[in-house]
């Protein structure tokens, strides 16, 4: 009896540790051999959103990597200027919290035209960087590539 409640437990237990290391399915085409030092497209949402929360507060263990991450394509007003500010929106594992990161395309660019619709699925590939707003240092990805 107890070999039983034992084995359960375990089967139990695998089967939540394994259930948030899912894949979060194929998403837009990325074309082939392209990389990145650090893909979050394999990772589970929880995975990708807790990776992301860790790239904004460890900024500097991130710097000149190139990362590649899924999400939801958001453009908002940027508060300085008369342009906006392009992001890659990725959710938790629950659906209710999300982490935004910012990216600038490489090239020339205008919004809305060259960029998807909002909320819709994209891939985003760029360098790792910062810059400073209001006083704030904000994590961005640079000379990145988008692909919806």
């Amino acid at each position: 009896m107890k070999q039983r409640i034992i084995i359960s437990l375990f089967v139990c237990f695998t089967v939540l540790l394994t259930a948030g290391c899912a894949g979060r399915g194929t998403g837009p085409a990325v074309p082939e051999g392209i990389t990145a030092d650090i893909d979050l497209t394999a990772f589970s949402d929880t995975a990708a959103y807790a990776e992301v929360s860790r790239m904004q507060v460890y900024t500097d263990e991130y710097m000149g990597k190139t990362v590649m991450l899924r999400g939801a394509f958001r453009a908002v007003e940027h508060p300085d200027t008369d342009g906006y500010l392009y992001q890659c929106v990725i959710p938790d594992g629950t659906g209710c919290c999300t982490r935004e990161l910012e990216f600038v395309l490489a090239g020339e660019h205008t919004y809305p035209e060259d960029y998807p619709r909002k909320d819709k699925e994209i891939v985003v590939i760029g360098t790792v960087s910062t810059y400073t707003r209001a006083g704030g240092t904000f994590c961005t990805l640079t000379d990145a590539q988008i692909y919806f």
